[in-house]
């Protein structure tokens, strides 16, 4: 089988490498990297910094669902399609790549790719409806606030750039909380057991 074309090799490089390299990095960027930073809590808990942290917290909430919960469900069935993988890969590289804009101080873009997450989120929970019904309205609120974020980039509506992907990556990290300890297992469990646990033809 072709390399190119086979899924099973896909998966093993996003699931085996790709979501735990860069869930790694995250976890040693956020060591103090300086004896003054290990002596002073205000020298480390800078905005920037609590921002990172949240980001890690968002994608670790992400990443306990996509191995706790359907991983299992999703083992020798026909579960994962291509769209399914490739949007694995996109949510993991847009956490990753919004942690690194924020340590480049790129909030905006930082800004953008947390609020096209949700997007991300719709696009491989679409088979599910309880799933959706709890997604759209995230990813509409979601994308609203990047519009928003954008006509009044920096402008004191949101009180700064940086202050503005605070509430937006906070607000996120506690809507997956919600849906991942909550929601999840009362509304959502069941109907995937019913699409994942489909055997293959």
């Amino acid at each position: 089988m072709n390399i190119c074309r086979s899924q099973a090799h896909w998966e093993k490089l996003i699931y085996g490498l790709i979501y735990p390299g860069f869930v790694g990095s995250m976890i040693y960027e956020l060591i103090p990297q300086s004896a003054d930073q290990v002596k002073s809590l205000a020298l480390y808990f800078t905005l920037p910094m609590v921002i990172k942290i949240l980001i890690t917290l968002f994608y670790t909430v992400d990443y306990l669902h996509l191995y706790g919960d359907l991983e299992d469900l999703s083992k020798d069935k026909v579960a994962r399609d291509w769209i399914y993988v490739l949007c694995d890969f996109l949510s993991a590289l847009f956490f990753f790549l919004a942690f690194v804009m924020v340590k480049l101080q790129h909030f905006g873009f930082a800004c953008l790719l947390i609020g096209m997450i949700p997007l991300i989120f719709v696009s491989y929970k679409r088979r599910n409806c309880n799933d959706l019904k709890f997604q759209i309205p995230y990813a509409i609120f979601s994308i609203g606030y990047v519009i928003c974020y954008l006509i009044k980039f920096g402008g004191w509506w949101f009180g700064g750039s940086d202050w503005s992907l605070f509430w937006i990556v906070s607000f996120s990290l506690i809507i997956d909380v919600i849906y991942v300890i909550f929601y999840y297992d009362r509304f959502s469990k069941d109907e995937d057991n019913k699409i994942y646990m489909e055997k293959k033809e």
